[in-house]
């Protein structure tokens, strides 16, 4: 980085551990005014005028975000987080929308996200169009996302074949008075390339876990659930080296969430209802549906006609019921993808 000028770094929290943590790694590459979160005001930002402004939000207040959503145009905004304490605050990020980095102490990470942050914004854009247009680098990520798919010769289709409901999916809700506003050809076509690395973070699981026909023992279903993060770390890496992009944080979206519940008892953040993001709430019913519909060795497949029954019975606990209505609605096109996939 340049020794001329140094990038003005407004880093606010309330954990004075956690800042000076964060204040030492980054010291020796931007120019960091420390604040505490309850000095925060946007009179302060103002007149601090950083280039980018961090926060940790293991501590804040709820109310606050209402002050960030309304500064989110003028200046780049991270949120810093952790497993150990994200649960209860991740989702307030993910529900208005801005950018977050679930491992603030990976330093490397976090400074290459702070420079493609820089690099996006300064280009006023938060688009993957190179990625997404790039039907080579398309290929490259589902197969890369069908990759635990060749230790499980049932599952072997599966990334092939969610796109595909995604699509069906994606497009009906697209032409609803509710998500009209969400969806358009460009989202739909991000999130259904993004969505092929949905759980790649299962190539981590033991095959001895993977391939159990009996039930899982606590601790083995302990490690299926890391597939998520682990799926997340990866994404990072992808995102390290190619940029920071739209079709990177709808694939973290995806990868993070797609085992949350629309009534929050699921895993791994227990997110409910919209804390869940849009990708997310539809790439679980799809899921689900191919599950339903696939041999696996841990069941037996049921017909389409049941696996459309237990999703509706899950509507409203496990699934948005908005979405669950417009599957209902296209349905038969689920079908016709599992009779030829």
């Amino acid at each position: 980085m340049s020794s001329e000028y140094r990038k003005k770094v407004l880093l606010s929290g309330e954990k004075k551990v956690n800042l000076n943590f964060i204040y030492q790694a980054l010291k020796s590459y931007y120019h960091i005014d420390l604040i505490d979160n309850s000095l925060l005001n946007k009179e302060h930002i103002l007149e601090v005028n950083p280039d980018i402004l961090l926060i940790d939000c293991s501590e804040i207040n709820i109310n606050t975000y209402e002050l960030y959503k309304e500064l989110k145009s003028t200046l780049p905004i991270l949120f810093l987080t952790g497993l150990r304490y994200g649960k209860r605050r991740l989702k307030d990020a993910v529900l208005c929308n801005f950018d977050y980095i679930l491992n603030c102490f990976d330093f490397d990470y976090l400074i290459t996200k702070i420079e493609n942050l820089f690099s996006c914004f300064s280009k006023k854009k938060y688009c993957a169009s190179d990625i997404n247009g790039n039907l080579q680098v398309q290929k490259v990520f589902e197969f890369i996302g069908s990759l635990a798919e060749y230790r499980n010769v049932e599952n072997r289709g599966h990334i092939y074949r969610i796109k595909q409901y995604l699509k069906i999916l994606a497009d009906y809700l697209k032409e609803t008075e509710k998500y009209k506003s969400n969806l358009n050809d460009e989202i739909i076509e991000i999130m259904v390339n993004a969505s092929a690395l949905h759980d790649i973070g299962k190539i981590n699981v033991p095959e001895n876990i993977l391939l159990k026909p009996s039930s899982l023992t606590d601790k083995e279903f302990m490690q299926v659930k890391e597939h998520i993060s682990k799926s997340s770390i990866i994404i990072n890496e992808f995102e390290a080296e190619m940029g920071n992009s739209f079709f990177f944080k709808i694939a973290k979206d995806m990868a993070l969430f797609h085992h949350e519940k629309w009534d929050g008892s699921g895993y791994l953040f227990g997110l409910k209802k919209r804390y869940i993001p849009l990708s997310a709430r539809m790439l679980i019913l799809c899921d689900i549906y191919d599950a339903l519909v696939s041999n696996r060795v841990y069941h037996q497949l049921t017909s389409h006609s049941q696996a459309v029954d237990i999703i509706w019975s899950g509507r409203r606990e496990f699934f948005e019921p908005e979405i669950v209505d417009a599957f209902l609605e296209v349905s038969d096109n689920f079908k016709i993808v599992i009779e030829n996939y």
